[in-house]
């Protein structure tokens, strides 16, 4: 069996390599290629471009690569269509996958996505483009099952494979294995897997430790980083704004951190999300240019942008967004969770909730069907 595969980002490159695994286990001889990040290459997947090319943020990085991103699509659908692969696996980035999807599905190829575009949440229109373009739909969260089926799109909720890999032990076995303080109030800060992301929120983070730490006697914080470019950015901005603060350093292993942790501060995305399945109290935040917040506040349905508060339709998460982001207003924030026990414990209830939701053995279920799919789709 050999599919084609196109993965954009870190969240993408974890989903990606789960489900290749356990594809693998039914299917010993898989080819995977197309782009693929470092996780989903260990599990044998090829990359024909580095996937770091096609990963964006925001309306100006799609303008600024524009003719980049349309060289590598190009390159894709020939590469597939002189070759055509079983079926094609488009994982997330739906900027970028949907409309390669379509072309391919024109002409034969099945296509199945993962990761649902959040047409619920904004730019509703595309429903059309996606029904042209996916035979099938696997999506993360109970309710988008019944969204797009009513929308004639056949979709299949799998779970989220995060919420089936938290890591186990209490938060004080957690804190012994990455070496942590056990007394100490520890929070973790994680200001986005990109580039774009940190430079924006990055030096807001650490004013808020630092304002903390002279407010709050013997806390302490702890980063993981994706990758040794974030690293690089984030101890710049830290060289510059309070190098004094006590910071635990860490390369990947975000959950255990943030499973380690009291309080989580990141980034609106996928650690927000994990945050929520390890029932942790949090603060979100998000900042994108002007432009790009603009664009999506016209076109957005709902009036949250973090995924645990879109999940309870209500202000579960404290959001602070754009404008309102500053080193002051996440130190008050992180200051009310650390204090308030009554509210922190709130939220870890309503969190509870979303957990028992996710939790579904994804990576099997997915991988399950697409061989289910893919078997219903061959011809006698």
């Amino acid at each position: 069996m050999r599919i084609g595969v196109v993965a954009g980002e870190a969240s993408g490159d974890y989903l990606g390599a789960g489900l290749l695994k356990s594809l693998r286990e039914n299917v010993p001889g898989l080819v995977a290629e197309g782009i693929a990040g470092p996780r989903m290459q260990k599990e044998g997947a090829k990359s024909l471009f580095p996937m770091t090319q096609i990963s964006l943020i925001g309306v100006d990085g799609l303008i600024t690569n524009l003719s980049r991103l349309l060289r590598i699509r190009q390159k894709l659908y020939r590469h597939f269509i002189a070759d055509p692969p079983d079926l094609f696996l488009g994982i997330d980035l739906p900027d970028f996958n949907l409309h390669l999807e379509k072309r391919l599905r024109k002409n034969g190829v099945r296509t199945i996505h993962y990761v649902s575009p959040t047409v619920w949440a904004w730019r509703s229109w595309r429903i059309s483009k996606i029904r042209q373009a996916v035979d099938h739909m696997l999506v993360l969260f109970p309710f988008e099952e019944d969204y797009f089926r009513t929308r004639d799109i056949p979709a299949t909720f799998v779970g989220h494979p995060a919420a089936d890999e938290l890591p186990e032990g209490t938060t004080g076995e957690i804190r012994l294995r990455l070496g942590l303080p056990l007394e100490k109030e520890l929070v973790a800060l994680l200001p986005g897997s990109r580039n774009s992301e940190v430079l924006n929120l990055g030096l807001h983070f650490l004013e808020a430790a630092a304002l903390l730490q002279r407010r709050r006697a013997g806390v302490e914080f702890a980063v993981p980083y994706v990758n040794s470019e974030i690293k690089q950015i984030f101890r710049d901005q830290l060289s510059r704004v309070t190098p004094n603060i006590v910071l635990h350093e860490f390369t990947g292993r975000s959950t255990e951190v943030m499973a380690a942790s009291n309080v989580v501060l990141a980034a609106s995305g996928t650690a927000a999300l994990e945050a929520a399945m390890l029932r942790k109290p949090m603060i979100v935040a998000y900042k994108v240019s002007r432009l790009s917040y603009w664009l999506a506040r016209r076109v957005a349905s709902t009036p949250y942008v973090s995924m645990p508060n879109n999940l309870v339709a209500g202000p579960l998460v404290p959001e602070v967004l754009q404008a309102a982001v500053s080193g002051a207003r996440l130190c008050d924030e992180l200051w009310s969770l650390l204090s308030d026990s009554g509210r922190s414990s709130q939220m870890v209830e309503s969190l509870e909730n979303i957990y028992k939701q996710l939790k579904n053995d994804a990576n099997t279920k997915a991988a399950e069907l697409i061989l289910q799919l893919r078997a219903g789709w061959v011809r006698p």
